[in-house]
Formats: C-alpha cells, structure tokens, sequence
C-alpha cells in the first residue's frame, strides 16, 4: 500500500466529496457560495469542510484529515455563539493557527 500524506489524501477528499455532490456546482449550490470560489479550492477550507458535515453524508474530520481532531468544535462554538447575539456567520472570517490559536474577524 502506497503510503499518503495528510494533505495528499485531504485533496483527495475534496475530489470525494465534490462527486458525492455531483460537480462543484452543486456543492457551490447548497453552500450558497460560487463555483469559482470552488474551483479555486486546492483542499475544501475548514470552515466549509464544518458546513459540508452539517449535511450529514461526511464528517469534517474526514474531509479534513490534516487539521487538528475537533476543530469542527470551534466553528460550532463559535456558530452557537454568534446566534446567541443574533448574527450572520457568513459575515465572519475565522482564523486557527498552528498554536491553536482562534480569531474571529468581521469582513466587510
């Protein structure tokens, strides 16, 4: 058996998921985002990979074997917590380090 990195076999996943959701259109589709904004994906984004698991078909942790075990949890958190306050989340850029650092930014 060939021997596959974690970033490796993240892309690889990315190509998984986008034919589960027959093409990037699609998947573009029930993101509410644009195809281009996919197709410019080299691995699917670990907030989008935490959106895509909300569907039901795929956990964050396996599109994203690269990241951290858990991290879904910090968008979860962060999405309970911006509900509370009544906000969009879409609005907001979310951040994690290698320190395991989080921030949250607004984007205008």
């Amino acid at each position: 058996m060939i021997s596959t990195n974690m970033t490796e076999l993240s892309n690889m996943r990315m190509d998984e998921v986008i034919c589960e959701y027959l093409g990037g259109g699609n998947l573009a589709r029930k993101l509410n985002i644009s195809h281009p904004a996919i197709s410019k994906w080299n691995k699917i984004p670990a907030f989008r990979a935490y959106q895509i698991s909300k569907f039901g078909d795929f956990t964050s942790e396996y599109i994203r074997p690269d990241l951290p075990k858990g991290f879904s949890k910090i968008f979860a958190a962060i999405e309970d917590t911006l509900e509370l306050i009544d906000e969009d989340f879409s609005e907001y850029k979310v951040v994690i380090t290698k320190e395991k650092k989080v921030g949250v930014t607004l984007e205008w």
